[in-house]
């Protein structure tokens, strides 16, 4: 089996002057990556990034819920397995208290902490 590589062929205006070969050849990349179908952050227009800054703190928000469960799962699997042997072992304990200070640092990455100081402007202490 032979592969054959096609060149990808892509029109693009050029506004900028030729004197700048640097400009010329990210437009060329700009050019590419848009007939290709690949929009990276930078490349997206003022609607599109709207729409995914709005997305991201959403998508924080569920992925900490979903830890959230995940931890009180983790939780109640060790206390029931660390109770149903009738006798305590050093080793249940420990993890026990790993996991609890796992979930307690999981807890402190809150993301619903970090949108009140940073919605609220500050003020400023008049004397």
């Amino acid at each position: 089996m032979e592969a054959v590589i096609v060149p990808l062929k892509v029109q693009y205006k050029s506004t900028l002057p030729l004197t700048n070969p640097k400009a010329i050849v990210n437009q060329k990349y700009k050019a590419v990556l848009e007939a290709r179908g690949f929009y990276p952050f930078f490349l997206m227009n003022k609607q599109q990034n709207s729409e995914v800054s709005a997305f991201l703190p959403m998508l924080q928000k569920g992925i900490w819920l979903f830890g959230i469960l995940s931890w009180i799962f983790g939780l109640t699997d060790r206390t029931i397995a660390l109770l149903s042997d009738g006798y305590l072992s050093a080793v249940d304990i420990v993890q026990l208290f790993t996991a609890s200070f796992f979930f307690i640092s999981w807890l402190l990455l809150s993301p619903f902490l970090g949108l009140n100081s940073q919605t609220q402007p500050k003020e400023e202490a008049s004397p």
